[in-house]
């Protein structure tokens, strides 16, 4: 199971046993908060599920949530919301040890050992030759798609811009719910404003009127 850090990803309880689960963190959502979910839960379950991570380092695969761009909530928080998307050679990384693993606990338990159960999209961890190597094969098996790197690429660069797009065009229908919302409850302070001007006027003019109509019943009385 491939997914960004959520409650969705409890359904890797859910497969069978030693099954794999690559888990992506949103830029800057790192540390024990999220480390306390997935990755100890699998790990303390005696590796029930082989945890695999990927971290969002490169601030252009990760886009703002809509609490982030409103402002929103608790600024600790906005990292988890944010939208991001992983590069073919980071996961190629994971794949390939995933490959390897299958359910054997003791090969995992290998990668740990070593710390290659977990990346950053940077690549950081790794020296020219294994980049070279990884960027070959994505290469390679995106040209045997019909897709080639050019068209690799692309997709990735249009993937990025639909969905800031689509971040926007929210945010933009967020702002016009709050905007008629507020002018919803502008009308309804000024229609109940109004009523109550109207019922004190009532009040006062009410006496005066039930006066004058006991004042005409007696002249009509004293003419009888």
């Amino acid at each position: 199971m491939i997914g960004v850090h959520g409650e969705g990803l409890f359904n890797a309880f859910f497969m069978p046993l030693h099954s794999s689960l690559i888990e992506i963190r949103p830029l800057n959502f790192t540390g024990h908060h999220p480390n306390q979910y997935m990755k100890d839960m699998a790990h303390g379950d005696g590796d029930s599920i082989f945890w695999w991570g990927v971290n969002v380092v490169t601030p252009a695969h990760s886009a703002p949530g809509v609490l982030e761009l409103q402002k929103r909530g608790a600024p600790h928080t906005w990292s988890r919301e944010r939208h991001t998307f992983v590069r073919l050679m980071a996961l190629q990384y994971l794949l390939e040890r995933i490959t390897l693993t299958r359910t054997d606990r003791s090969r995992y338990q290998a990668f740990r050992d070593r710390h290659e159960h977990y990346i950053s999209d940077a690549l950081d961890k790794l020296n020219d030759t294994q980049r070279h190597r990884l960027l070959h094969h994505v290469r390679s098996s995106a040209a045997q798609q019909g897709g080639g790197e050019r068209r690799l690429l692309l997709r990735e660069h249009v993937g990025a811009q639909q969905q800031q797009q689509q971040q926007q065009a929210r945010v933009q229908q967020l702002d016009g719910q709050l905007q008629s919302g507020q002018l919803l409850q502008q009308r309804q302070l000024e229609a109940d404003h109004q009523r109550r001007v109207l019922t004190a006027a009532v009040a006062d003019v009410l006496p005066g009127v039930q006066m004058q109509d006991r004042q005409q019943q007696q002249q009509q009385q004293q003419q009888q």
